[in-house]
């Protein structure tokens, strides 16, 4: 297959998201136990009751990802709006604690040279918010080996909403009838490639998929 644009997904396709979060979200639990005074082991239900208010009332929208309304609606849900001067502490802590655990696919950077070298462009079309995907990208490594980056946030809508992957086309200049979409998630990414009737790469633990469909060799490990 040769095609002219990749249109990559991010989280779980390049590194794996779980080890991630749950660094993160550990070292949040905490954080919020200690400045609520309250146990710890009831800060996690009580974050996940946050989360799925909020995901209710912004589902599709890149804003259904964002931690820092996750907090706002946990400590409203407590009735301790004293601590709304601490929610954009605890995001940070979150945040950095997440992008230290993130541990990039090593084949990576490999890849994407390879497929830069042979005249691919690639746009990161990611669900989640502008700030925080490209704090990912930079603690990565990965903004010098890309083209552009599309989000949901700015797109309107998450995938598999197929604006995201319409405006990654557009961002690196190639038609969609010329792009190839690759992600992890049949749901999101697959879907949205179908909707616009172009090719899809499922990426499962080994980014090295991309050259072997792309351009037919696996290239180096």
């Amino acid at each position: 297959m040769t095609v002219a644009g990749l249109l990559l997904d991010l989280d779980d396709t390049l590194y794996a998201y779980a080890p991630a979060n749950e660094a993160g979200r550990a070292a949040l639990f905490a954080a919020i136990a200690k400045d609520a005074g309250v146990p710890l082991e009831s800060v996690s239900s009580s974050f996940e009751l946050a989360r799925r208010s909020t995901k209710a009332r912004t589902r599709g929208t890149g804003a259904s990802h964002g931690r820092l309304l996750y907090l706002s609606e946990l400590v409203h849900a407590m009735g301790r709006p004293d601590l709304l001067g601490r929610i954009q502490a605890w995001e940070a802590l979150y945040w950095e604690t997440y992008l230290d655990a993130a541990v990039l696919d090593p084949r990576a950077h490999h890849v994407l040279t390879v497929l830069r070298r042979r005249g691919v462009r690639v746009c990161i079309t990611t669900n989640l918010t502008l700030s925080i995907q490209l704090r990912k990208l930079e603690r990565l490594g990965l903004l010098p080996l890309i083209d552009a980056v599309a989000t949901s946030e700015e797109a309107g809508a998450d995938k598999p909403d197929p604006r995201i992957v319409e405006l990654g086309a557009q961002r690196i200049g190639v038609p969609l009838g010329a792009c190839v979409v690759a992600g992890d998630d049949i749901d999101c990414d697959a879907e949205v490639a179908a909707r616009l009737g172009i090719p899809f790469i499922h990426v499962t633990g080994d980014v090295r998929v991309l050259l072997t469909v792309l351009e037919g060799t696996p290239g180096e490990p």
